[in-house]
Parts: structure tokens; sequence; C-alpha cells
């Protein structure tokens, strides 16, 4: 599962409105439509299943019980009829997107994992129903990611009753359909859709429809929703026109009104800009690679000597062990410093970067956020999440002191955390407890490109034509069909030397790199990334040693820094401390980084001659996978690096070391 922003998205933004059936969910999704539009944003609505469309053929069946009853029908195979509905509507709902539209969805993957997660009885099976649901439509379907997916939690029995007072519907000549008749079946599909509200907080936000056994009125449902709603408008010009008005009640905070008399509104895009000092390190980097966010930080020191973050309830010999490590840490800085300064080939920058590989994540430093109003509010919203002490406490005063500047837009931050934020975002993290955690260092890959789309890159040739012309997209793709290969190539090379085509955003890649946070902090300061997800802070993937320090003679310096932190990190570990291992690390230690690109943001990622080397290295690297899937996609890629910077990266390279740490540590837990 991913965080709640859409993988892929221009612009625009899609929402997806979730029930039971029988949850007065249509008349929340007719209502929320209309809202928005009073707001002034162009709107396109999708209805699922399609049912006015052949691609939903098979669900008609299903639901008519031509396949037999619901329940004796695997859930795969009624998933799939559900999913190739949404797969035929991809297109439409991605073109909105990207046009920059709100989209919004009555009904969407999470009716699949609901109503048919609902069939297992076993709950192990039904999690791995939920992950390969997800990565069905999402993944080989390559079908949009919702920003968010907002449930409606009504009662089965309130559902049931509900339901009898449907009128008569096309896809079904009976008043309940083999899901609808079933009460079991929605008490356990209401079950299941609390259970991923629990699982995936991120994803699926549940709205309470019922207090004190009472179901609420419309416009108080609607005002639920529109609080989860409102926050997630893109903030560009809205669309002018007459001024319409929706009256949920008659209170005046309830009416909305769009702009009047062609004078344009949009919402607060002013730049926030936030400081806060005497954070440490690692609670910095929880706020790297979040869209829009900006970052710079300044360690704090004190004659040259660093300052550390308090950690609570260190036993005395855990105590003691951290005081010497730290001691013997700043004499080996100094000495690495004193003996590169007097090297007249190391330039500053280079000192400054290899000294703060040798940080401890526990130092200090001042912070300084700057960011759009919705950016820094979509970045605190993600870390509400986070179960460090330290981070909540950062967020808390990023929080107060984004509100003290705007205050009518961080006011949905006060509320209390969504039900379920205390648990883990991804179901797998119930399984952990179980695992046995490697006892030695694992051999990895720095780069894997674990899923692309399209499959064949001359795919969206199609949607590339399709605006400009007027035949259907089934008559475009058997026209390129009858061209030659030289001529699809081509289209594809016009296609991709259009910077602003909408097709480029159609390329997607999800990337699994293990770098150091240096690395990483500047791939993020220059490309945009979604759905992002770092692995803990941890020693066990190593560090680079950087050749120059060989060739100075003070390697070994910087590496038994890295074995002194080790041997630290090691005894934290066996300690049972984990709610504070990651401060026991080190700045230049590697983790894994998951996350999803588009072809646009790639293709101002490639090397330079005077980008950072573990950068340029990263950027060759990934190049090489991409490769693999999309040969002419890599091949435009390197035609547009400045020339000569391929046998500057290959001489660079030559000068990089990777050391496997634990060979000289004691073993990790």
């Amino acid at each position: 599962m991913s965080n709640a922003q859409n993988i892929f998205s221009g612009e625009g933004v899609f929402i997806v409105l979730e029930g039971a059936d029988g949850s007065g969910k249509t008349t929340q999704f007719r209502l929320l439509a209309e809202r928005v539009k009073a707001m002034g944003y162009d709107v396109e609505v999708f209805d699922f299943p399609r049912y006015d469309q052949p691609s939903s053929h098979f669900v008609k069946q299903y639901l008519n019980g031509v396949y037999g009853p619901a329940n004796s029908v695997s859930p795969y195979t009624a998933s799939m009829f559900y999913a190739l509905d949404r797969y035929e509507a991809a297109p439409a709902i991605r073109s909105a997107i990207d046009s920059g539209k709100v989209v919004l969805s009555n009904r969407y993957v999470g009716s699949n994992m609901a109503h048919q997660g609902a069939k297992f009885q076993d709950e192990v099976e039904q999690r791995g129903f939920f992950l390969w649901e997800d990565s069905l439509e999402y993944n080989l379907l390559g079908i949009p990611r919702p920003s968010i997916n907002i449930f409606l939690k009504v009662p089965a029995e309130v559902s049931y009753q509900l339901i009898g007072q449907k009128v008569t519907r096309e896809y079904t000549t009976s008043k309940r359909d083999e899901h609808e008749a079933d009460i079991e079946h929605l008490r356990k599909s209401v079950k299941t859709y609390n259970l991923l509200t629990q699982l995936f907080p991120k994803d699926f936000h549940a709205v309470d429809c019922v207090e004190a056994d009472k179901l609420l009125s419309v416009p108080d449902i609607n005002n639920k929703i529109w609080q989860i709603v409102q926050p997630l408008l893109p903030p560009r010009r809205l669309q002018t026109g007459k001024g319409s008005v929706i009256r949920l009640d008659k209170l005046s905070d309830h009416v909305i009104s769009a702009p009047k008399d062609n004078i344009p509104s949009k919402p607060d895009e002013q730049s926030l800009e936030l400081r806060l000092s005497n954070i440490s390190l690692y609670a910095a980097s929880q706020l790297q690679g979040f869209p829009g966010i900006k970052l710079t930080q300044k360690l704090q020191q004190n004659n040259s000597e660093l300052s550390y973050y308090k950690l609570p309830r260190l036993s005395s010999s855990l105590n003691r062990l951290n005081k010497e490590s730290l001691e013997r840490l700043s004499f080996l800085r100094s000495e690495l410093k004193k003996h590169l300064l007097k090297n007249s080939k190391v330039d500053k920058e280079a000192i400054s970067s290899v000294l703060l590989s040798i940080t401890p994540m526990s130092a200090l430093v001042t912070l300084r956020i700057s960011g759009s109003s919705l950016d820094i509010a979509t970045m605190l919203n993600s870390l509400k999440f986070n179960t460090r002490d330290e981070v909540k406490w950062l967020c808390s005063q990023l929080r107060q002191a984004a509100h003290g500047q705007r205050p009518n837009v961080f006011k949905l931050l006060d509320g209390p955390v969504a039900k379920g934020a205390s648990k883990t975002d991804d179901y797998v993290s119930l399984f952990i407890d179980g695992l046995v955690t490697a006892r030695s260092i694992v051999t990895a890959e720095p780069v894997q490109l674990l899923s692309w789309w399209p499959r064949n890159e001359f795919e969206v040739l199609a949607d590339s034509i399709y605006p400009k012309v007027n035949l259907s997209r089934s008559e475009i793709i058997s026209e390129i069909e009858t061209w030659s290969y030289e001529q699809k190539l081509r289209a594809l090379k016009s296609v991709l030397d259009n910077s602003r085509n909408q097709a480029l955003d159609q390329f997607r890649y999800r990337w699994d790199i293990l770098a150091d946070e240096g690395v990483m902090k500047h791939f993020f300061s220059q490309h945009n990334v979604k759905d992002l997800q770092s692995q803990p802070l941890t020693a066990r993937y190593g560090y680079d040693v950087p050749g120059f320090l060989a060739a100075a003679k003070v390697d070994d310096i910087f590496m038994e820094s890295f074995e002194l932190f080790s041997s630290l990190f090691s005894a934290v570990q066996s300690a049972g401390r984990e709610d504070i291992l990651e401060y026991f690390t080190l700045f230049g230690h590697k983790r894994r980084w998951l996350f999803s690109m588009t072809l646009k943001d790639l293709q101002s990622s490639q090397p330079e001659i005077n980008a950072a080397q573990p950068y340029s290295s990263l950027m060759s690297l990934m190049n090489k996978q991409l490769a693999l899937a999309h040969p002419l996609i890599a091949e435009h890629l390197l035609d547009k690096v400045t020339v000569g910077a391929s046998d500057v990266l290959s001489n660079k390279q030559k000068n990089i070391r990777n050391y496997r740490q634990i060979s000289s540590a004691k073993p990790l837990k």
C-alpha cells in the first residue's frame, strides 16, 4: 500500500468514496461532486461498476447469479471481472488527473478488497488477497492509484434496510443483487472495510455515519467528508463562471459559493518558511522526499564539538558506551579533518561531505523547511503516523508554527489522529514479530527496477495521438500496428522530445534503491518522486569510501568511524532498544528506499559532469536498469547527457569503493 499521494498524478487529485451497499454512498457522492464544482474546480466523475459499458459484462453476469451464488465464485476470479472494468476506464481517469481535474469515483479497488475479501475465513489468506489485489490493479494493470479512499461506515443492519428502499436498477431485475441479498455478506464486508482502514490508514479513511446508534443527517455526513477532501484539493487557479450555491443545512458555515463576476479564486499558495533548532539528524531525515518541500540543515556545534539529542532511558552501561563512542568519534573526525586540510588536492566541499558521512544521526541540527501551505500540510498529515517520540514532537512544533502563519489552512490538522493511525501502515508489519532478523550482511543490488509501465514503449503512441484526431483509441491502435518499426521509432522520439507531452507521465517506474542519506538528499533536491517509502536506518548495509581518502592515506580513519558505530549499533540492538536504534547509525550508512517516478521525473535526473560523484553513479546504475526494460527510453535519456559526461562517470566510478562493515564488527542481531 502507498501513502496518500497519487503515484503518478499531474496537478489533479483522485478521491474515491467507498461504503457497503446501502450506506448512502450514492447520495453523498452526488453532493460531494456538486460541492467541489461549486468551489470552481473542474470535476470528472466515475461510477463503478460501469453497468452501461461493455467492460462490465462479467460483473453483471456475476451479480445476477449466472455463474452461481456469489459466495461460490472464487474471490480471485470475481476480482478479475471488476478489475478489467477499471482497466478499461484507466486512460480516461489518468487523462483527467493529468489535466488537473478533481477526479471523483463512486467505488474503486477498495470495493473489491472489501466484498471479495469478505469471503475469506483465514486472516492470513485474507491479507494475502489484499496484497494480490493491490498488485494486480496498480502494478500489473497499471490503473491510477487514488489520493485517498473515504469509507462511509454504516452498520450492516442499517445498510440492509436502506437497500430495500432502492429503486429498480438496470443491471438486475431483482430487488437485491447477489451481494445485497446476503446480510451476512454485508456484515463481513463492513468488517473488512473497517480492517482496511486500520491496516492502511493512509489509503483508507473511515467516516462514522452513526452516532449514539442513530444515522447522522445527510448534511452532517457530507460535512465530515468535506473535512477530509478540502485539504486535498489541488492548489491551482480555479475555473471562473457564474456563482452557484449548495445548501447542506441552514447554517451559513455550510453554504459554499463559487466565484462570481469572473473573479478567480484559488487556495493559499504563498510559501511558508519554518525554522527549528535542536532537531536530530535522524528526525530531520524523516522529512526527506516530500514533493514541494525544501530542507536545509546546519549542524549545531560549540567550539567545533557536535551537540547530541538526549536519548531517553539509556541503561548505565549503554550510556557509558555511547559516551565513549562519541568521544572517540569526535577525535577521529578531528584527525580526519586535520589531515585533509593539509592536502591541497582535496577541496573544502569534499571535506565537508566526508565529515558529514561520519556524523551520528543523533547529532543536533538547525532545520529550515520551506514549501507551500498545501505541501507542508500534506507532509505533516503523512508524518503524524510516525511512532518515534522525537518525530511526533517535531511534527507538533511544525504544526504549531505553520498554524501561526496560516491558521485557516492548518486548522484541520488540529483534530484527533484518525482511528487506526497508531498501527503500522503495511499489514506485513503484523508478521514482523515472527520473523528472524538476519545476523549477517545481505548482499543486495544497489539499484533495482521493480516494475514499469507500459511493457512496450510504443504503447504510449495511441494516447499521444488520441487528442489530435477524431478516431477511437482502438482505431488508432489498429493504424499504428500497420506502421513499420522505423515509423514507430520516429513517432516515439517525437513524443519524447516534447517535454510538455502528457505521454511522458504515462511512463512509470518503481525503484528499490540502496543508498546513504547524502546521496538521497541530493536526489530528492533535484527530482520529484511519488509513493516514497524507506526502511529503518541500520548499520547492516555498509557504506561507501571515497577513493581520494585512500590517496590521502586517511581511509583507515574513515573506516574506523563506521566500525566504531557498527559495534555500538550491535550493542544497542542486543539490549532490545529497537525504539532508539536509528540514532546509533552514521549519516553515511546505507539503507533501502522505495519510490516511483515518471519519465518526466527521470528526464531531469541524468548525470552531468559537475554532478556529485555518488549521485552520478546512482544515475548511471538507474539508466542501466532502465535499458533492460525500456531500451529506447534509456538511449534517449543518454543522448541528453552532456557530451563527455559518460567518460567522466566511468573515471569517477573507479574512485569509489564499497565496504561491508559487518566483516570487522560484531554480528548484527
